[in-house]
């Protein structure tokens, strides 16, 4: 199950928001996954130019899912095995 955190402190969970049938959560997190699955095989060239085009998609990847997530006014994303946020404070998630 995926949850999030709003900028007004609820916890909400986040559902399905399409057909797809091949993910859970919303579409446009599932394909932020897809993305950083894909930066990431930039790497196994290595060497600096594939750092280069990492970081320069990775740069793309994250202001796109802030703009999902501000759009939506949500602060964090909480996965089930992620501890909840006082849980983490006081060590229990770690």
């Amino acid at each position: 199950m995926l949850r999030a955190e709003l900028e007004s402190g609820m916890i909400v969970e986040l559902v399905q928001d399409c057909t797809c049938g091949l993910h859970q959560g919303p579409h446009w997190l599932h394909m932020n996954e897809i993305d950083r699955n894909l930066n990431q095989r930039l790497l196994s060239n290595g060497g600096r130019h594939a750092t280069y085009a990492f970081a320069q998609a990775e740069v793309e990847r994250l202001k796109q899912l802030e703009v999902e997530m501000q759009r939506r006014q949500i602060i964090r994303v909480i996965r089930s095995d992620e501890a909840p946020a006082s849980r983490r404070a006081e060590g229990g998630g770690e």
